[in-house]
């Protein structure tokens, strides 16, 4: 029974599928592995450290010279650096702490002669206090400064009120129309011009809004604030003023007593005390900066001793594990042995997890080599346009049988495609089909009478169908000849109040 184009193709559809989800489980297989394998490998290296680590439990003179012969010079070069590095963090630390105490010492000293500078100036602070209370132009002008400070405070106090109402009521009058009319027109003052009906209107706007009252608030509101604030700036610098005649009074009384030179030495004496605290704070840090290096060093986990172990690590690593058993049973350790003994058996699973991946990535190629030449058929039989509705394949073609010898691997891609090809058939369509009826009628006497008939008949019934497809085409004009007797509407002309709002 023939085959149809599609049923072909979705079987092979259905391959490529099989052959994706294979793909993806070799995937998923060789991850897992992989995974494996890494963990094992991991594992070594840390049962590798842990032997180094056993073989040199730290970094001194004597484990080196219990360390194997091959890698007591790297060991000893390592220890050489850790010494060397040892003495100069501690001459380092040394010198550290001697400054140290150096800069306590200075701090300690300079803080006595301040505290004897700070006595001076109060003793002094205080004669100038009593000789400027005791001098009436100096108490004169305290008074007025006093004076001056409360008139400034009451008018900067009133500027906040009058600044709180302008906030408050300003923006009514800026809102109101009525009242942004008659101010614009300057109406009550001298510049106001309007004569017969509209200064008569703008009486009774006026009268309607008091505008009189209203105009002195708006004035008030708008121009007191700017006075008060000039009035207030004019305050302030006389308050300034007084204070500068006072300040020189206090200056001059001071450098007679002598008190701005002790000022000048607590300043400079002070500056010298913060740079003090500054040095001995940096100290302090590399100080512990350093005791916490020596530490380090001194620690059985440190870089050096770290250095150490990796070089320990790398020498056995490249030993095989037959020289690893034969070293440990010649140590009276049991610890290494028992480590020994670790290493070959992980040797031996990372071999074996090795040795599965690889049968793994051959199969997964094998997979993937499989999936691309199905995917290959396919993307040819659509090509070919065999997935036709008109498209057929005969019996000799068992799309199913054919797909297993290709998974199989006994067929090749390219090999099969000729084989679908060979048995691939495209059925007539109608008119292929009556033209070789008509063909064989015309080859008798009588069907070439026939066809005469059929020729003149159906001239007549298409002149019929083209006069009356003619009729219907003038009775219903397209959109591209029909023209539409809408009237236009003209467009409005703006004029009167075009916003709704009057003048």
């Amino acid at each position: 029974m023939p085959t149809s184009g599609s049923e072909v193709l979705r079987e092979i559809s259905l391959a490529i599928q099989n052959a994706k989800r294979q793909r993806d489980a070799l995937q998923s297989q060789q991850r897992e592995l992989l995974q494996q394998s890494d963990a094992l490998v991991r594992e070594r290296g840390k049962t590798l450290v842990e032997l180094a680590e056993n073989y040199l439990p730290e970094l001194s003179q004597e484990t080196v010279r219990q360390v194997w012969r091959e890698i007591q010079p790297a060991i000893r070069d390592v220890l050489l650096r850790k010494e060397m590095r040892q003495r100069e963090l501690e001459e380092e630390h040394e010198r550290l702490e001697s400054t140290q105490a150096q800069l306590r010492h200075d701090l300690e000293t300079l803080n006595h002669k301040l505290e004897t500078v700070c006595g001076q100036r109060d003793t002094l602070s205080k004669q100038l206090s009593e000789q400027l209370a005791g001098d009436p132009a100096f108490q004169q002008l305290t008074d007025q400064a006093a004076v001056a400070e409360i008139n400034l405070q009451r008018a900067e106090s009133s500027l906040d009120e009058v600044e709180h109402d302008v906030i408050a009521k300003l923006p009514a009058y800026q809102r109101s129309r009525l009242f942004q009319y008659l101010h614009k027109r300057k109406m009550g003052t001298p510049q106001y011009t309007a004569r017969g009906w509209r200064r008569r209107m703008d009486r009774w706007v006026s009268g309607l809004i008091d505008y009189p009252k209203a105009r002195k608030s708006y004035e008030f509101l708008s121009e007191v604030p700017e006075k008060m604030r000039e009035l207030i700036a004019e305050r302030r610098n006389s308050l300034n003023q007084l204070l500068d005649r006072l300040e020189r009074a206090q200056q001059k009384v001071s450098a007679e007593l002598g008190l701005d030179k002790v000022l000048d030495q607590i300043h400079s004496r002070e500056a010298q005390r913060d740079d003090l605290l500054q040095q001995l704070e940096q100290t302090v840090v590399k100080t512990h900066e350093t005791g916490a290096e020596i530490d380090k060093l001194l620690d059985s986990e440190g870089p050096f001793y770290a250095e150490a172990v990796e070089h320990y690590r790398r020498l056995l690593d490249q030993t095989q594990t037959l020289t690893l058993e034969q070293r440990a049973a010649q140590s009276p350790d049991p610890v290494d042995d028992q480590l020994v003994a670790r290493l070959k058996h992980l040797d031996e699973e990372i071999r074996r997890f090795q040795q599965s991946a690889d049968s793994r990535r051959q199969q997964l190629k094998e997979a993937e080599d499989l999936a691309e030449a199905i995917h290959y058929l396919a993307q040819q039989f659509q090509r070919a346009r065999f997935d036709d509705s008109r498209s057929y394949f005969d019996d000799q073609l068992n799309i199913r049988e054919s797909l297993q010898r290709l998974i199989d691997g006994r067929e090749r891609p390219d090999l099969l495609w000729q084989h679908i090809r060979r048995h691939q058939h495209t059925a007539p369509n109608w008119y292929e089909e009556n033209s070789r009826r008509v063909a064989n009628a015309a080859n008798s006497p009588m069907g070439q009478i026939l066809l005469q008939t059929m020729a003149h008949a159906a001239g007549a019934a298409l002149r019929e169908s083209a006069r009356r497809a003619g009729s219907r085409r003038m009775s219903y004009p397209t959109s591209s000849t029909r023209k539409t007797s809408r009237p236009s509407m003209p467009t409005p002309r703006r004029s009167g109040f075009s916003t709704r709002r009057g003048f």
